[in-house]
């Protein structure tokens, strides 16, 4: 707890700093201006990839309820024959819906602070102007590779984590379930499983 509120005083200590920095040179407007675009880009970006993730899990637990999964967690505290259970989980049990829309949401945070981390390209790209020369090989204004295509390379590599990150949080969940057993070496997916 004492961690969090640290990091959070130093957040925020650097927010004002940056402020008053930026006022006292009277350029206000600008620090303004960088912060809607470093919230606009963390919303617009937490959103699709919560939704994304919420979407894909939701989904996977739905094609592929829980079945027969269960985890125990058993203790031989006493150094007695018998076992004490103390945590006994079983994956119809398990609240689902819940833990992919947290672990959703999570990630989501987690790609929207990195495409907000890019507010500066994004900026760049917004307020662009053509430079009134042309690429002879290509046919492309020069303003393209200085301000389009920087943006087209953050738009691909959020994309490239989003997909990675909803497949693999996608075959945890049928992991979970049930349906993907990893017991015999090879994993066997359950497909008579499936809920139609």
């Amino acid at each position: 707890m004492l961690v969090v509120v640290a990091v959070l005083l130093a957040a925020v200590s650097h927010i004002v700093v940056d402020w008053l920095w930026f006022d006292a040179l009277g350029f206000g407007a600008v620090f303004l201006t960088i912060w809607k675009a470093k919230l606009t880009i963390f919303g617009i970006a937490a959103s699709i990839a919560t939704g994304v993730f919420a979407i894909n899990g939701l989904l996977a637990v739905r094609a592929f309820g829980p079945r027969t999964r269960r985890l125990r967690l058993v203790s031989n505290a006493d150094n007695t024959k018998e076992f004490t259970s103390f945590l006994d989980l079983s994956a119809t049990r398990f609240p689902w819906r819940a833990s992919i829309l947290t672990l959703a949401a999570v990630l989501g945070l987690f790609l929207g602070f990195y495409a907000a981390w890019h507010w500066e390209l994004f900026l760049k790209w917004r307020y662009a102007v053509p430079f009134g020369r042309v690429d002879p090989i290509l046919g492309h204004d020069l303003g393209f590779y200085l301000f389009l295509l920087p943006v087209y390379r953050i738009m691909r590599t959020f994309v490239f984590l989003l997909l990675v990150l909803a497949s693999i949080s996608a075959v945890g969940v049928y992991w979970g379930c049930g349906a993907i057993d990893l017991t015999r070496g090879m994993p066997e997916v359950k497909a008579d499983q499936v809920n139609v």
